[in-house]
């Protein structure tokens, strides 16, 4: 659980100094600090346990949907990015 969460929070903060660092290639650095965010968080909800899941799956968080929301942004973002 803990390199789930690491994950989520190098990548996020990856992707946040990436804007102000100017890179050779900031569409695919951005890219893949977005996977790497999304990866932790994927590998931390898919490795909880059965009770987990089933409370997961009835009422979800509202920090896992800002997450989630978050993540739609990026996407979005990276998307519509003309550089």
């Amino acid at each position: 659980m803990k390199v789930a969460a690491l994950l989520v929070f190098i990548g996020a903060v990856a992707g946040i100094a990436l804007e102000f660092i100017p890179v050779s290639l900031p569409k695919i650095v951005k890219l893949i600090a977005l996977i790497i965010s999304v990866a932790g968080g994927l590998y931390c909800f898919f490795n909880t346990s059965d009770l987990g899941l089933k409370i997961a799956g009835k009422v979800l968080a509202p920090g896992f949907y800002l997450i989630i929301a978050g993540w739609v942004v990026a996407l979005v973002g990276w998307l519509l990015d003309n550089k």
